[in-house]
C-alpha cells in the first residue's frame, strides 16, 4: 500500500518537495562570513580585479589593495556569475543560484536512483521527496558551496554507476566521472582527495571483476582527475600562495576536539536544534540526548559496514554493492579529513567561551548526509528483511512526521504571530541594511569605507559598492589625521565605547541609519 501510495502520486510529491524546498531557501537561506567572502570575490571578479577581497590599511585610506583569501578554490565564483546576469543584488542572485542548484541536485538523486533501481526508481525519489519535503533537515545545514559540491558529487556517483554497469559510452563516463568529482573539488577542498580515490575505485574494481576495458576506464578517469586536481593546486600555489587550506592548517595535536563530534546521522532526519536550544547545557537531558543522538548515529554507520560486509562474504556482488563500496570510500574520507583537521587544529574560539572544530560542522559532512538518506530508503523498500524494512520505515515515519510537526510550528510564528527570528530577512536584516543603504547613498564618484568590528558587514559591504577597512580599533584609536575628501561609515554595536565616542565627536559623526543592535554612522573629512 505504502509503495503503491508512492508509484501513484509521484508527480504531486516531487512538485510539492520542490516548491517547499525554494521557499525553504527563500526564508532561511543564510548569510555566513564564509558566503559573504566569495561573494565579495565575485563582485571583484566581475569588475575585473580578480577572485580577491578589497580593502583599505590605516597606513594609507587612499589605496585600495586587493588581497587573496584562504580556505576555498575559486568554484563558487565562476558557478554564480551566470546568475549575476538576472540582477544586480548578490543577496538575491545567491538565493537564485541555491535554489537552481537544489533543482539540479534533485535531478541528479533522480538519476542516481534510476542507474541503481531502473524502474523501481520512482517510488525511490519520491520517498526521497517526501523525506525532505517538510523537513529542515539536511538542507537547513548546507550553505552554497555545499549544496553545489554535494550536487557534482551526485553527478559523479551517477556516472560511476553508469560505467559499472557498462551502460552507454564507457570511456566518457569513466571521464565524466573523473570530471564531476574534480568540480565538486573546485567547489571545496574537502572533495579533493576524492579526484583520486573515486578513480582508484573503478581501477580496483575492473581488477576483481577481471574486466580489462574497466580497469582502462579507470586509468583514463585517473589521468584526467590527476591532471586536473593538479591544475587546480597550481592555480592556488600561484594565484593565493599556498595549494590547499590543509597547508595552513598549524600542526599540533589536540584529540579532545574529536569528543565534539556531529551525530549527523541523526540530524540528517531529524532537525532538533531549536528545541534543544530551550535545555540547559551540561543537565542530564542534554546528555541524554547527546547520547541517543550519538547512539543512533553510530548504530546506523555500523550497520550499513556489517551489511556490505555480510554481501561481501556471499559474494553478492552487485551494481548496490559497488555503489556501497564506493559510499564507503567517500564517507572514509569525508569524516578522515574533518577528524584529521580537528586533530591537527587547535579549536577556533569564540567571544571566549564557544568553541569550534572541524567535526562539530554539519554541512562538512553533506555527501554522508545524502549517501545514508538514500541507504535507508532502500532499507525501507526492500533491501532488507521484514523486521529491518518496518523499522526503517518506523525512522522515516517519525522523521517526516515531526518534521511536519517542526514546518507547522515555523510557519505558524512567520505567518499567525509575525515572529521572523530566524529568518533569513531577520537574522540578516543588519547585512542587508547596509547593502540597501551603500546602493541608496553611494553615488559613481564617491568612494565609501566601512569600518566595523562584525567581518560579515565588512566583507558584505565590498558586494555593494564600499571598501572595509582592515583594522577597526587601529582606525578608531588613530591619532592620525584621517586624509581629506574621505567618507566612512562606522558600525557600532550596543554601547558606544569611549574611544568609539571621542572618534565620533572627532569628526562629527551622524547617524545614517539603525538596523537591529547595530547603529552606523557617517563621517567625511573635507
Amino acid at each position: 500500500m505504502f509503495i503503491e501510495f508512492l508509484r501513484k502520486f509521484h508527480i504531486p510529491i516531487i512538485c510539492i518537495a520542490i516548491l517547499l524546498r525554494i521557499e525553504n531557501l527563500i526564508l532561511f537561506s543564510g548569510l555566513n562570513i564564509d558566503k559573504a567572502i566569495q561573494l565579495a570575490a565575485t563582485y571583484n571578479f566581475l569588475n575585473g580585479h580578480g577572485i580577491l577581497l578589497s580593502t583599505v590599511f590605516t597606513s594609507d585610506l587612499n589605496q585600495i589593495c586587493y588581497v587573496p583569501f584562504s580556505g576555498w578554490p575559486p568554484g563558487f565564483t565562476f558557478w554564480i556569475l551566470p546568475f549575476t546576469i538576472l540582477n544586480n543584488n548578490f543577496h538575491t542572485v545567491s538565493v537564485i543560484a541555491d535554489c537552481f542548484f537544489m533543482l539540479i541536485l534533485f535531478v541528479g538523486v533522480y538519476k542516481l536512483l534510476r542507474s541503481l533501481f531502473n524502474e523501481r526508481a520512482k517510488e525511490y525519489f519520491s520517498l526521497f521527496c517526501l523525506l525532505n519535503m517538510f523537513s529542515f533537515s539536511p538542507f537547513y545545514y548546507f550553505t552554497s558551496t555545499d549544496r553545489y559540491a554535494v550536487t557534482f558529487f551526485i553527478f559523479a556517483l551517477y556516472f560511476f554507476a553508469q560505467l559499472i554497469q557498462n551502460k552507454n559510452n564507457n570511456r566518457l563516463n569513466s571521464l565524466l566521472t573523473a570530471l564531476f568529482i574534480f568540480l565538486a573539488a573546485l567547489t571545496r577542498f574537502a572533495y579533493l582527495p576524492m579526484t583520486i580515490f573515486l578513480p582508484l575505485s573503478i581501477i580496483f574494481i575492473g581488477k576483481f571483476k577481471k574486466d580489462k576495458q574497466l580497469i582502462k576506464n579507470g586509468l583514463a578517469s585517473l589521468v584526467l582527475a590527476f591532471v586536473l586536481s593538479a591544475s587546480l593546486y597550481a592555480f592556488q600555489k600561484l594565484y593565493y600562495g599556498n595549494g590547499t587550506y590543509l597547508e595552513q592548517a598549524k600542526f599540533a595535536l589536540h584529540f579532545e576536539n574529536l569528543l565534539q563530534f556531529d551525530p549527523i546521522l541523526f540530524k540528517t532526519f531529524f532537525f532538533t536544534e531549536t528545541f534543544e536550544s530551550q535545555i540547559s547545557k551540561g543537565s542530564s537531558l542534554s546528555s541524554a540526548l547527546i547520547t541517543f543522538k550519538l547512539l543512533f548515529t553510530f548504530t546506523l554507520l555500523f550497520h550499513f559496514l556489517y551489511g556490505l560486509f555480510q554481501r561481501a562474504k556471499k559474494n553478492s556482488h552487485d551494481i548496490l554493492f559497488y555503489f556501497d563500496i564506493v559510499s564507503l570510500i567517500a564517507l572514509s574520507i569525508t569524516i578522515g579529513t574533518l577528524v584529521l583537521l580537528s586533530i591537527v587544529s587547535p579549536a577556533t574560539h569564540f567571544n571566549g567561551n564557544l568553541s569550534w572544530t572541524y567535526v562539530e560542522e554539519s554541512r562538512y559532512y553533506a555527501p554522508v548526509i545524502l549517501i545514508f538518506q538514500i541507504y535507508l530508503i532502500r532499507l525501507a523498500l526492500g533491501m532488507s528483511n521484514d523486521n529491518l524494512r518496518k523499522l526503517s520505515r518506523v525512522v522515516i515515519y517519525s522523521s517526516i512526521s515531526f518534521s511536519i510537526l517542526y514546518f507547522s510550528f515555523k510557519h505558524y510564528k512567520i505567518l499567525i504571530k509575525h515572529e521572523y527570528a530566524g529568518t533569513y530577512f531577520e537574522d540578516k536584516k543588519v547585512y542587508i541594511d547596509l547593502s540597501k543603504q551603500l546602493k541608496d547613498q553611494a553615488n559613481d564618484n564617491e568612494l565609501i569605507l566601512i569600518a566595523s568590528k562584525d567581518e560579515t558587514s565588512r566583507t558584505t559591504s565590498i558586494y555593494s559598492g564600499g571598501v572595509p577597512v582592515s583594522n577597526y580599533d587601529s582606525l578608531i584609536n588613530t591619532t592620525a589625521k584621517i586624509p581629506m575628501n574621505k567618507t566612512i561609515w562606522i558600525e557600532c554595536k550596543g554601547q558606544k565605547t569611549i574611544e568609539e565616542e571621542n572618534f565620533l565627536n572627532r569628526y562629527s559623526g551622524e547617524v545614517i541609519f539603525t538596523s537591529g543592535e547595530s547603529t552606523w554612522y557617517k563621517i567625511s573629512t573635507q
